[in-house]
């Protein structure tokens, strides 16, 4: 048998125990083989075709969210009726942005436009700073919170060769101190892609390590 017959009925003996073995060993070289090709492989190759390193953002609030929070609040107004459309949003919430020479007719064309709902998982693409535009949802790094924050952008100035954002979550009344001349070197990039709900085992996780970590 040629060195070569021998290692790949080695590698196909080794695949088969991995995969198809059932004893505790192959489950944990399973979860190891799996770990390093999502992190390693997997990864590194959704960075790098969609240049940003944070491909994907599971959302950790309700920030973007066009629906009643639990004490039926939404852009800081406590609502009796309320349906889960864009007109009853707009009607709650557009004073804010038409202050601010955003129409309803424009927020109508904005991508994702009906925001989304926390535990919800977003695809992260960054087309180059200067095609961000006004509308778009983007995630950035914070200046208070440990972890980025995806806001749609209501802003955008070009002051000294630089693009600087200003960004406000949807359901929010108003915007975070650090939403004002946000800078490129703290933008990641635009969200293109929405998965409903995945996002809820990391959360999960997150809220158990936390409640952990303040015992």
């Amino acid at each position: 048998m040629s060195n070569l017959k021998r290692a790949l009925r080695l590698i196909k003996k080794s695949w088969d125990f991995i995969w198809k073995g059932d004893s505790l060993t192959s489950w944990i070289l399973a979860f190891l083989v799996s770990y390093f090709i999502i992190k390693f492989i997997f990864f590194p190759i959704i960075e790098f075709s969609l240049h940003t390193d944070l491909p994907l953002v599971a959302v950790v609030s309700g920030s973007m969210e066009h629906r009643l929070n639990d004490q039926g609040i939404i852009c800081g107004k406590r609502l009796l009726s309320y349906s889960d459309d864009f007109d009853s949003f707009w009607n709650a919430c557009g004073s804010w942005y038409e202050e601010r020479n955003i129409t309803k007719e424009q927020f109508e064309n904005f991508p994702l436009k009906d925001g989304f709902n926390k535990g919800d998982v977003m695809i992260i693409y960054n087309p180059g700073i200067e095609n961000i535009k006004v509308g778009d949802v983007i995630v950035f790094d914070s200046l208070f919170l440990k972890y980025p924050v995806i806001h749609r952008v209501v802003n955008k100035t070009y002051i000294n060769s630089t693009f600087f954002f200003d960004t406000k979550g949807d359901h929010n009344n108003g915007q975070n101190f650090d939403e004002h001349m946000i800078t490129p070197s703290r933008i990641h990039g635009k969200a293109v892609f929405r998965i409903p709900y995945l996002g809820y085992p990391k959360i999960w996780l997150f809220e158990i390590y936390q409640k952990i970590k303040h015992r």
